[in-house]
C-alpha cells in the first residue's frame, strides 16, 4: 500500500532532466529488487532513491516540503515518482496509509491511497 501525493501543476520532464546534474553514480538496484520480492516495506523504504529529486526540488521547492510532510506524518519512506511532480510514500498497511493521507491533504492538490498488485496499481475506494 502506498500514498500518492499529486500536484495539479505540471513539471516538465525535459525541464527536470535539463536541471539534472548527476553528482554520483546511482546505487545498485539489486538490493531494492530483493526487498520488493520479499515484500519488506522497511527495506524498500530505506532503499528509495531518485536521482531526479534534486533537480525537481530545485525547480519546485514545495515538492521537497511535501516529501518532508509525508515523512513527518509517519511514512516509512517517500520519493519523487519519475521526474515528478507526483510523490509516493511507502507505508505499513492501508490503515497507516489513510492516516498519513489525512495528515498531508493540505500539502497536495489530491492524495490517493493505492495498493500494488503483481500486474498493476489499484485505487482503493474511500
Amino acid at each position: 500500500t502506498f500514498v500518492l501525493g499529486l500536484s495539479a501543476r505540471s513539471l516538465g520532464t525535459a525541464e527536470v532532466y535539463g536541471a539534472h546534474h548527476p553528482a554520483a553514480p546511482a546505487p545498485p538496484v539489486d538490493p531494492l529488487l530483493a526487498a520488493l520480492a520479499a515484500a519488506d516495506a522497511l527495506r524498500v523504504a530505506a532503499l528509495l532513491h531518485n536521482d531526479l529529486e534534486r533537480a525537481a526540488f530545485r525547480l519546485r521547492p514545495e515538492l521537497a516540503e511535501a516529501k518532508q510532510a509525508l515523512l513527518g506524518a509517519g511514512a516509512l519512506g517517500a520519493a519523487l515518482s519519475g521526474s515528478g511532480p507526483t510523490l509516493f510514500a511507502v507505508v505499513h498497511d492501508e490503515g497507516h496509509a489513510r492516516e498519513i493521507a489525512a495528515a498531508v491533504e493540505g500539502n497536495f492538490d489530491r492524495v490517493e491511497v493505492v495498493t500494488s498488485r503483481p500486474s498493476c496499481i489499484e485505487r482503493l475506494t474511500s
